[in-house]
């Protein structure tokens, strides 16, 4: 995705000193994108942590023993996280 939201999340795991495997990771940080971005596909784009897991289409339980799930849920929160003008 060359979308800047996109962009951005790249910069931040990768300052963050966050590794994306592949798999669960990825899945998360792909549903992350498409949320951020304004284009989900399974939810209203809400910035929870819930929308991320049902976008990502895994459990609560799967995304929290993710080493990306505190970084994320971090960014989700972050006042300064780019939004696209269409999200809710």
């Amino acid at each position: 995705m060359s979308d800047p939201a996109a962009l951005w999340l790249r910069h931040a795991l990768e300052h963050a000193g966050v590794p994306v495997r592949p798999g669960v990771d990825q899945a998360i940080v792909y549903a992350f994108e498409r949320i951020m971005s304004g284009s989900p596909e399974r939810t209203n784009g809400g910035f929870t942590v819930t929308a991320l897991c049902i976008e990502a289409g895994i459990s609560r339980a799967t995304c929290y023993r993710s080493p990306l799930a505190q970084t994320l849920t971090g960014l989700l929160q972050a006042p300064d996280t780019p939004r696209s003008q269409d999200a809710p």
